[in-house]
């Protein structure tokens, strides 16, 4: 009986590639941003780390346009730590809040129950220079 061998294939998940977001109430100022993505058919995955300078603003919830347009929205679809320097690291989450914009979402845990915020100026913390946050989250392209 002859022996049926499986040929492995290597698997391309995609090169990643930089790109600059469009921030929702957030002015970058002279902090930086580190953004990554790869896709693969309809699967995108996203990664990246935004620094506080001491020009940075922030007025209201983060958002961050997409490097490829999503299928859904209102979808949790990665996590974020939020860095107070110094002081604490905050969970967070990554949601779409419309096919172009992902949402930076803090987890509070002020209650009985933990449950995610829109992030604010003053949301998980005030926000000054060194500060940061980091997110991971994976979405499919429509």
């Amino acid at each position: 009986m002859a022996e049926t061998k499986l040929k492995q294939q290597a698997v391309d998940f995609g090169e990643y590639v930089a790109y600059v977001p469009t921030f929702t109430n957030l002015s970058l100022g002279n902090g930086s941003v580190t953004m990554r993505y790869s896709r693969v058919s309809k699967t995108v995955h996203v990664y990246g780390t935004v620094n506080i300078g001491t020009t940075t603003s922030i007025t209201g919830s983060i958002g961050m346009s997409l490097p490829v347009t999503a299928k859904n929205t209102y979808l949790k679809c990665g996590t974020a730590q939020i860095l107070d320097q110094g002081t604490a690291l905050f969970q967070g989450n990554i949601y779409l809040g419309t096919t172009s914009r992902a949402d930076l979402q803090a987890i509070l845990a002020s209650g009985t129950y933990t449950v995610a915020t829109a992030t604010s100026s003053t949301i998980p913390m005030t926000w000054a220079n060194t500060d940061a946050f980091y997110f991971d989250f994976t979405y499919e392209a429509a």
